[in-house]
């Protein structure tokens, strides 16, 4: 069986949330409803989502689809598909930085 996907676009929507998510690209905006956005599961019932626009934008040498697609791993590996975890082994984006 193929795994799901790290991370998907859609379109925001919040009919049923209390409170509406911030961009994770790390300007901090309030994501309205209607906008394009990428979204990760990064927990059980956790997502996080950065705005389409914002998808290039750089932290830490990578992009926030990047950083998403980093935790929408680690998330699919701790469900346990094998996939994921041998991505987990491999990403560049996984190993630890070593001091100059």
């Amino acid at each position: 069986m193929k795994s799901p996907a790290a991370y998907w676009s859609a379109t925001y929507a919040a009919d049923r949330r209390k409170r509406r998510h911030r961009c994770g690209c790390g300007c901090n905006t309030i994501v309205q409803p209607g906008t394009p956005v990428v979204i990760a599961r990064v927990a059980d019932r956790k997502t996080c989502v950065v705005i389409a626009d914002h998808a290039d934008r750089q932290c830490d040498g990578y992009t926030a689809v990047e950083r998403l697609e980093a935790g929408g791993m680690a998330h699919l590996a701790a469900c346990g598909w094998a996939a994921a975890k041998a991505w987990l082994d491999t990403a560049p984006i996984n190993r630890p930085k070593v001091a100059p």
